[in-house]
């Protein structure tokens, strides 16, 4: 009857050849060792864990360079990623905010809504430069029109025939008497006109337009030196 602890090392050197894929019954010498050093990979990894789990501590780093060693060893170098049930929320923000862009350009608003603004107004451009492209090109073809039948055409630098003779000019003399006379300027006053000037200055009064009415005494009041046109004289 095998021991138990041989059953046990044949067992972990099973589950090693297991994980490097290879056939625990038929392996070489390079397989040999890599069996092996997985199954002391192994060893220490189950090491650490009962330490934790008998409340002790782990030495992390003894268990980091095992657990490195370990996946180099392994076929599979990569471990693979967990399986999310649940989707990626910045996918989801993505898709919420590029709806609200889109939703936001259809009236003109952000940097798509003026890019769209930009993009009609150049299109408009385009087609209205087409049209006078299409006008030019019409009139540069177009035969000019024709003047009507009782239209008379002149040549350049003619003058009108007149219908009517033209009345004969009256006299150089009659034009200069029938023109007005620039104003003259007015004479200086003789001695005469100065001195009816000064009677008519100093003559006194009539009493039919003479001011009789009595002098008010406040007139005198407010214009001497006592009265203060700034003071409260409602009192």
């Amino acid at each position: 009857m095998a021991e138990p602890r041989n059953d046990d090392r044949s067992q972990a050197r099973r589950e090693a050849a297991a994980l490097l894929r290879l056939d625990a019954e038929h392996l070489s010498p390079a397989d040999t060792l890599r069996v092996d050093m997985v199954s002391a990979l192994r060893l220490v990894i189950d090491s650490e864990q009962a330490s934790v789990l008998d409340g002790g501590s782990a030495d992390l780093g003894k268990l980091n360079v095992a657990v490195q060693s370990l996946i180099a060893l392994l076929p599979n170098r990569e471990l693979p990623e967990p399986a999310s049930s649940h989707p990626d929320p910045r996918e989801a923000m993505w898709k919420i905010y590029s709806e609200m862009r889109a939703r936001g350009a259809q009236f003109g608003l952000g940097y798509d809504g003026l890019k769209l603004k930009v993009e009609a107004l150049e299109a408009e451009l385009a087609r209205k430069d087409a049209q006078i492209a299409e006008l030019q090109a019409a009139s540069a073809t177009a035969p000019s029109p024709q003047p009507p039948d009782n239209v008379v055409r002149l040549s350049r630098g003619s003058s009108p025939t007149p219908s009517s003779p033209t009345p004969s000019t009256a006299p150089s003399t009659a034009s200069a008497a029938a023109s007005p006379q620039p104003p003259q300027p007015p004479p200086p006053p003789t001695a005469e006109d100065k001195r009816r000037a000064l009677a008519i200055a100093n003559a006194p009064v009539p009493e039919s337009i003479r001011d009789t009415r009595p002098k008010e005494a406040w007139r005198d009041f407010m214009n001497s030196a006592r009265y203060d046109r700034w003071g409260n004289h409602n009192w």
